[in-house]
């Protein structure tokens, strides 16, 4: 994805703002790459026309060279597009004809022939892989930093919750006591309502943080695309470990208010109203 935004902004970058521009894109194969370069020129507003390889971009027209070349504003060279350079012998020598891919023959003749070909590279040099690096290493130990304050409030919210139904149940708790519950009982009692509690935020919060990234990420890249990158196998993965983390983080937060009601004498807590 950081490779396809790098190639479109470099495009604007040289032709100029996209919307209403004319684009043919001459791919003779084509993937991933190609059709997410053309997806992201249609949604940036460009008339884009593609020759050589089927189109799967909606928004965008096939290119029968032909026919006649069609008027166009920039010319795109991606994939295998060698074979498609004999139908340029139409085109205006001003229109510029940029290449992302690696130089080879076929380029250099355009070159010679004094056509405004311009070669741009996507690689990364040293000092922005580093910058990048650096930046990522900093969103990283942000989010770290979130989460760790947000689990926190969290076992503490569970834990005051917790603390709450203890006292709001005093008097049920010494009625247990006096027909015979052990603090034992009383203990587990708490823990596995703490633990439910867990699990259903847990369930809850996974189900919604899925379905805001999918929303997020199918409003950029488009649904079908977002749905189809999507690793079942690591996704269901990531969710049973939520529900684990949740449930045990539930645990932990349970078990000082659970310990409050195990030592709690009868005879105090039926004396108590709350």
């Amino acid at each position: 994805m950081r490779t396809i935004e790098r190639m479109v902004s470099m495009l604007r970058a040289e032709i100029g703002i996209l919307k209403g521009k004319r684009i043919l894109v001459l791919a003779g194969s084509g993937g991933e790459t190609e059709d997410g370069v053309v997806s992201a020129l249609v949604k940036k507003g460009a008339a884009v026309r593609v020759a050589g390889k089927e189109v799967n971009v909606d928004g965008a027209e096939r290119a029968d060279l032909r026919a006649g070349f069609p008027a166009t504003d920039a010319v795109v060279l991606m994939g295998d597009y060698a074979p498609l350079l004999e139908s340029l012998g139409g085109v205006d020598v001003r229109v510029k004809i940029i290449l992302f891919e690696n130089r080879n023959d076929a380029f250099e003749r355009l070159a010679a022939e004094g056509r405004a070909v311009k070669h741009l590279s996507v690689a990364l040099k040293e000092e922005e892989m580093t910058r990048i690096a650096r930046r990522e290493a900093e969103e990283r130990y942000r989010m770290y930093w979130i989460l760790g304050v947000s689990l926190l409030i969290t076992v503490g919210g569970i834990s005051n919750a917790m603390l709450m139904s203890v006292t709001e149940r005093f008097r049920e708790i010494g009625t247990m006591k006096c027909l015979g519950a052990l603090s034992s009982f009383v203990v587990k009692m708490f823990l596995i309502e703490s633990s439910l509690m867990g699990f259903v935020g847990s369930a809850a919060g996974g189900l919604a943080g899925l379905l805001f990234a999918l929303a997020a990420y199918g409003n950029v890249y488009g649904f079908l695309r977002t749905i189809s990158a999507v690793n079942p196998l690591l996704l269901a993965g990531q969710l049973v470990g939520c529900l684990v983390a949740g449930v045990a983080l539930s645990v932990v937060a349970g078990i000082y208010p659970a310990r409050v009601a195990a030592r709690m004498i009868p005879a105090v807590a039926l004396a108590t109203n709350v």
